[in-house]
């Protein structure tokens, strides 16, 4: 039963489609149930929270500067460090085993990966999803079809992608704890469902592959190697024959000299094309990169897209940080993510010393590398330090600091 509330828990936070105001009605929910409300003081509690109130000052400061107030800069920067000290609050309180996180974290990505097969095989089903999850796109409020590309769960394909390639991960560190054939199989088709999710996630996906089956090779044992070199291969096979295709095609990288027959036209119609040009330099939406250093370095105060007297909207997360706080405030999230990432990794290395429950050190190096792809992500979308993803690393950074400290406190009780 804790494990399902756990579930629901990282559910609403991660991909709550109606409103933050629910996100954050659950969780006070959670608060409040508790007998003894306590928070985190750990460093990384004073990383996210303090880090979080200096960005929400500096966001303010840059307004100032600009001479306007802009609401959703406000709220946006506000909100992350009032949801760290929630979220600190609830992992304190809650009471889990220490393999519960992962597996809640991994379920909610299995059940992802259920969508985007429904998906697939029911067609009309993506529209209603899109609906459900409240997607901002105007060909689905148009009542457009949103062809075959499917987004899962998710409110986005970047958002799906991310899920995908972290279901991937967290399969790899069941195989080498139960040497279970089924992540192998978890593994390939969560890859391969990529295909119909983002040409991002293909190439992240690829490379995190490679890899992974590079790991799984030398952990293996001597007749599963077979088995790994056999979907090694299926996957290679998906990247060479499909995935490449789609994405010179769709980039004009060979001035489509690339046919869509070689690339399941099915799923390549999906994908615009373009130029190379576009896709090295990134096109329009590197505009922003020709204003004044000066309004770079401290920003503007207001999303990319709402400065109309100047064509510099984009979708690339790092240029929607400069234009909302500028290259310092960049700078600033940023540094709070390597932070995070410097003082997990110091956990890890505390936790081998003393021959840990691999348990613990698996969250701790999901955790890593989920931090990882949200970096890569962000030059496709704002990720990094957004809703739902910053909820899900915040719950899965604190719970890995309580699990840890925990875990300690009971070597030392044992030693004495």
């Amino acid at each position: 039963m804790r494990g399902f509330i756990f579930f629901l828990f990282i559910f609403f936070n991660f991909l709550n489609p109606i409103s933050p105001i629910l996100t954050i009605l659950v969780d006070l929910l959670v608060l409040v149930s508790s007998r003894r409300v306590r928070f985190g003081h750990d460093h990384t509690f004073s990383i996210i929270v303090i880090g979080g109130i200096i960005i929400w000052i500096w966001s303010i400061l840059v307004m100032a500067i600009n001479l306007h107030f802009d609401t959703y800069i406000f709220v946006k920067y506000l909100r992350m460090p009032i949801m760290a000290i929630i979220l600190s609050g609830c992992i304190s309180n809650l009471k889990f085993k220490k393999e519960t996180v992962i597996n809640s974290f991994y379920f909610l990505c299995l059940c992802n990966l259920l969508m985007i097969g429904v998906e697939l095989a029911v067609p009309s089903t993506r529209e209603i999803m899109a609906r459900i999850m409240n997607v901002a796109r105007t060909d689905v409020a148009s009542g457009i079809t949103l062809g075959n590309r499917v987004m899962g769960l998710a409110g986005s394909y970047e958002f799906c992608a991310i899920m995908c390639i972290m279901l991937m991960v967290i399969c790899y560190f069941k195989y080498k704890k139960r040497n279970s054939l089924i992540h192998l199989i978890i593994i390939i088709i969560s890859f391969a469902s990529l295909i119909a999710v983002s040409r991002t996630g293909m190439l992240v996906g690829a490379a995190v592959l490679v890899f992974l089956m590079i790991g799984l090779f030398k952990v293996s044992k001597s007749y599963h190697r077979v088995i790994i070199g056999g979907f090694s291969f299926a996957g290679f096979f998906l990247a060479g024959y499909i995935i490449i295709p789609i994405v010179l095609n769709s980039s004009g990288l060979l001035d489509n000299a690339i046919e869509t027959k070689y690339a399941l036209e099915i799923v390549t119609s999906d994908y615009g094309s373009g130029t190379a040009s576009e896709l090295t330099s990134g096109g329009s939406h590197l505009n922003i990169l020709k204003e004044p250093f000066t309004d770079l370095i401290f920003g503007y105060g207001i999303n990319s897209e709402d400065i109309t007297t100047k064509k510099i909207s984009t979708d690339i997360g790092y240029l929607e940080y400069i234009c909302h706080i500028g290259i310092i405030g960049l700078f600033m999230v940023v540094l709070m993510h390597l932070l995070l990432v410097r003082r997990l990794n110091e956990y890890r290395k505390s936790l081998l010393k003393i021959s840990a429950t691999e348990d613990i050190q698996t969250l701790i190096s999901v955790t890593i590398i989920y931090i990882a792809i949200l970096f890569i992500f962000n030059y496709k979308l704002m990720l990094l330090y957004s809703r739902g993803t910053f909820e899900l690393m915040t719950i899965l950074v604190f719970a890995a600091v309580k699990l840890t400290k925990s875990y300690k406190e009971l070597c030392v009780q044992n030693t004495i």
